[in-house]
């Protein structure tokens, strides 16, 4: 499993990844060929969701809106998902971005949706600093009870690997459009 954190690169930062049970710890610097892309509007991420060279749309949970009576505004709706199934783009989570129950009700309520399309997921720390830093059995903890199964939770550890091997690119360093 795999951990993406948003420090310049250390060997001291790697060690500690490999105590607290990764395969290997990204930093900002070793991803920069994939085009991520911070979600914004409804508009910003179906637009997103269309161009191709987008691999992953980050936080769509982030927007906003309020909820109405009967919906809860997550970011993304079944449109969005099957935009993302068919031009094989990822949905991003990360954990520094989850600061209350509303965020964490507008995630669950993606992982649902994401399923039920067969959205590919990925799930990262974006630590800041090593304190930020978790363990992989604790991230796998968290996933799994915010909604996903246990081979999802994994997957979502795993995905951004995947995208490399698929795309074929050579990591280098990190890119967010804004």
């Amino acid at each position: 499993m795999i951990d993406v954190v948003f420090m310049d690169k250390s060997r001291e930062i790697e060690d500690l990844g490999r105590k607290l049970g990764f395969l290997k710890i990204l930093f900002k610097e070793d991803i920069k060929s994939l085009n991520v892309v911070k979600a914004g509007s409804d508009e910003f991420n179906r637009n997103s969701l269309e161009d191709r060279k987008t691999d992953i749309l980050l936080n769509p949970h982030l927007n906003k809106k309020k909820d109405a009576l009967n919906y809860r505004n997550s970011g993304l709706n079944d449109v969005l998902c099957k935009l993302a199934f068919k031009n094989e783009i990822a949905i991003g989570f990360t954990f520094d971005e989850i600061k209350d129950e509303i965020d964490l009700g507008r995630i669950m309520q993606n992982i649902v949706l994401c399923r039920k399309y067969k959205t590919n997921v990925v799930f990262f720390t974006f630590a800041r600093n090593k304190y930020e830093m978790k363990g992989c059995q604790d991230l796998l903890s968290f996933l799994r009870v915010i909604g996903f199964t246990p081979g999802e939770a994994k997957s979502s550890l795993e995905n951004i690997e995947k995208l490399f091997n698929k795309k074929k690119y050579i990591m280098k360093g990190f890119r967010i459009v804004e």
